[in-house]
């Protein structure tokens, strides 16, 4: 098989992370095999290792810089990894390999991906996650059809934002496929296919979260400053609000829709270890018992900033939450997550790698240079998506989406005209010759 084949095979395989959770749990439930923590930790491998090993032969053959972006996301998994090493209680291989394939794996293996290349990606990803989005959705339909109204196991325990994301990946990809190439057909039939997934995706779901989320991405999909497309991308993000705004007046109807039990695939390390919660049994019986997710919230919040007034400075240890909280608990917010288990110096630490990043891709989009303009738009659009996206649901260790297009953050801006933003070169043995 030629380089070049396996060079687009590495694409299309890195192109299934974001939605390598979804893919993964509708497999399992079309083949009717039960979920095993071991199954779900080899997919997870796979799905970065492989088309790291495939992308590697081209990123050795280049030019390779170091940028603020990389040395921000190293300095935050030392923290990590410090944080597992001496924090976390009871520490266990699953949190390591968790690190790796969730959090390094899909920043490597996106780092390997040249700034030319983002944009092919882009195109297959959303090719991909518009036709997953949409079997979703139909799958969830039938369900609902011939299974009565209650879709709890549809997902097999899967967080309802899951299925939006898949859609709003594929909503930024296409849209900026489209305005590259040109391509009118594209945006003749992508349009009316997005309105309608989107629409049915957040009115089925109606998770408010998840609705903020996609409406920030897709206002700044309108806003941003290209010279192309924007009147398509107009349009979709009118079908965008009008679903939210549904998603929001069905609320009522919609929650009868919603996975409402999510169960993680293994509970955080230190989940209920004995004698040191905090919180009385009593407390999280109720906790449990609560059916609206906003008290729930509001009630993990409050804690995460008293145990951040405890150990303000290195926080209570990585995944620790739930043993000074109720088990099987967790921050729902990886900023505050970073703050209050990593300490002052650990969400410092994350938050400025996201500022980096968030930052460095604006500078690229207002440059309007052709090669890193109109990626670093969708890029940025999507990073966003899901920075908001893991306030209202993340945990760090599972960021894998983040993690990917940090990693693109930084590709991109290798490119950049500004020397501050592209970084310092580094020469491969190749080019020391």
């Amino acid at each position: 098989m030629s380089g070049a084949v396996l060079h687009l095979l590495g694409l299309t395989l890195l192109s299934l992370l974001p939605i390598a959770s979804l893919v993964y749990f509708l497999s399992l439930q079309l083949l009717g095999i039960d979920h095993d923590s071991l199954y779900f930790a080899v997919w997870s491998v796979a799905v970065w290792f492989i088309p790291l090993a495939l992308l590697l032969p081209n990123f050795v053959r280049r030019q390779m810089s170091i940028t603020a972006i990389d040395v921000a996301f190293c300095l935050v998994s030392v923290l990590l990894a410090v944080h597992l090493k001496v924090f976390t209680l009871h520490a266990a291989l699953r949190d390591w390999v968790l690190l790796v394939t969730f959090w390094i794996g899909p920043y490597a293996a996106a780092r390997l991906v040249s700034a030319q290349d983002i944009t092919r990606f882009l195109r297959i990803l959303g090719a991909i996650t518009l036709t997953v989005s949409a079997a979703a959705i139909a799958w969830q339909f039938s369900l609902q059809l011939t299974a009565g109204d209650n879709l709890r196991p549809a997902m097999l325990g899967l967080n309802h934002g899951v299925l939006i994301v898949a859609v709003a990946l594929g909503m930024s990809a296409v849209i900026q496929a489209s305005a590259a190439s040109g391509d009118n057909s594209i945006v003749t039939w992508a349009k009316p296919m997005i309105a309608a997934l989107v629409t049915a995706a957040l009115v089925m779901l109606g998770a408010r979260g998840v609705v903020i989320a996609t409406l920030a991405t897709g206002l700044l999909m309108v806003l941003a400053p290209t010279r192309d497309g924007r009147r398509e991308r107009v349009v979709v993000f009118a079908a965008i609000l009008v679903g939210a705004t549904l998603a929001l007046i069905l609320n009522d109807v919609a929650r009868d829709f919603m996975v409402r039990v999510y169960l993680p695939l293994e509970p955080p390390a230190g989940a209920g270890v004995p004698g040191l919660g905090r919180v009385s049994q009593e407390a999280c019986d109720q906790l449990k018992k609560m059916v609206d997710s906003t008290p729930i919230r509001i009630w993990l919040f409050q804690r995460g900033l008293l145990l951040f007034q405890e150990a303000p400075a290195f926080g209570i240890g990585l995944e620790n939450f739930a043993a000074y909280t109720c088990p099987g608990s967790f921050p729902h917010s990886t900023i505050l997550q970073a703050f209050v288990e990593m300490g002052a110096v650990g969400g410092i630490a994350y938050v400025l790698l996201l500022a980096i990043a968030t930052f460095s891709l604006i500078g690229l989009a207002i440059g309007r240079l052709p090669c890193t303009s109109r990626p670093a738009i969708v890029v940025l659009a999507l990073l966003s998506f899901f920075i908001i996206l893991d306030q209202f649901y993340g945990r760090i260790l599972l960021s894998s989406a983040a993690g990917l297009f940090l990693g693109f953050s930084a590709s991109l801006v290798t490119r950049s005209e500004h020397p501050h933003l592209r970084g310092w070169p580094i020469r491969n043995s190749e080019n020391s010759r």
